[in-house]
């Protein structure tokens, strides 16, 4: 809590004490600054009991409190016609239809863990994250590994992008996995 308060009075005291409407001024609605500073208090704001009221409160931080509901206000306006839902099967199919995005990743020979491990494009990797998700394991082929990202791509076909801060990545074979 103690941290999410020093956030809140960050946006309070600071970013929003002298009137703005979004975070880097007036403007016709929220920008990108917005859209990266709202989305941890829109989201406990909108999660019953998810803050502590002595510590986090509409009457403690008012200015931030309008600047969440002025953003929610805008986002509203712009999201048009009810997103569709999709079942498991749906998703797959349109997934795998798909175009690429990237037009092709590399697999960086300078990158250390490729040196340590011998790492080639095509070879069986895991990834993981090291926080809580640390129990689930990707296992693809690798597509692309940089100082960034590593892209696998998994035996359906789907391509995993991970960011390298905050994930590991080894070759499979190491923990008698397989694709």
């Amino acid at each position: 809590m103690s941290a999410i308060r020093d956030a809140v009075a960050l946006l309070e005291t600071v970013v929003l004490a002298d009137g703005r409407e979004w975070v880097l001024g007036a403007g016709k609605g929220p920008g990108l600054a917005d859209i990266e500073a709202v989305w941890v208090v829109h989201w406990l704001t909108g999660l019953k009991g998810a803050l502590d009221e002595e510590v986090v409160s509409r009457g403690k931080y008012p200015l931030v409190y309008a600047w969440v509901d002025r953003f929610q206000k805008a986002v509203k306006g712009t999201v048009g016609e009810k997103p569709r839902t999709l079942s498991g099967e749906e998703a797959k199919r349109v997934i795998a239809g798909a175009v690429l995005a990237e037009d092709g990743a590399n697999v960086d020979g300078d990158e250390p863990i490729v040196k340590i491990y011998g790492l080639k494009e095509g070879d069986v990797v895991e990834v993981w994250p090291v926080d809580s998700g640390s129990a689930h394991v990707d296992i693809g082929r690798l597509v692309g590994l940089t100082a960034r990202e590593v892209v696998i791509e998994t035996d359906i076909g789907f391509r995993v992008h991970a960011p390298r801060h905050g994930f590991r990545v080894r070759p499979a074979k190491q923990a008698g996995a397989s694709l």
